[in-house]
C-alpha cells in the first residue's frame, strides 16, 4: 500500500522491519525521513536564507558589484534544515543566510556587523 499527499508531502506505505524487542506494535505512528534526490549536482542552501510562501519563495544573492539583490527561486524540497533548489540559483553564487537587519537586532543597536554569506552548490 502507497499512497502520497501532495499538500502535506507524506507518504503512507507498509514496511516490514526486524522488531526483535517488540517495541514496536500494530497501529503504531512512526514518523521516518527519507533523504532522497534526483541529481548530483543539486544546490542546497539554509532554510534561513529563503523568504515567502510555497510556490514565491525568494533570496538575496550578492552580486559582483556586492551589492544584495532579491531573486525568486523554486524551492522543491526540505533536506534536514536546507532546501534543495530547483530553479533560480547556479551553483557558485553568494546567498545572505542572515539579514543585516537580524544580524543588528542580535548584535546590538549601532552594530556594524555585515550580513552572513554562503557560496551555493
Amino acid at each position: 500500500m502507497r499512497r502520497f499527499d501532495q499538500k502535506s508531502g507524506t507518504l503512507q506505505c507498509a514496511i516490514s522491519v526486524p522488531n526483535p524487542e517488540r517495541l514496536l506494535r500494530p497501529g503504531l505512528f512512526v514518523r521516518v525521513s527519507v533523504p532522497i534526490l534526483d541529481t548530483k549536482e543539486a544546490i542546497c542552501i539554509p532554510q534561513q536564507a529563503v523568504a515567502g510562501a510555497a510556490g514565491h519563495d525568494r533570496l538575496y544573492v550578492v552580486g559582483a558589484d556586492g551589492k544584495a539583490e532579491v531573486r525568486q527561486i523554486i524551492a522543491t524540497r526540505r533536506l534536514g534544515n536546507e532546501w534543495v533548489v530547483a530553479k533560480g540559483l547556479s551553483a557558485g553564487e553568494r546567498v545572505v543566510v542572515e539579514a543585516p537587519a537580524r544580524s543588528a537586532r542580535r548584535a546590538g543597536e549601532g552594530s556594524a556587523r555585515r550580513p552572513r554569506v554562503m557560496t551555493s552548490g
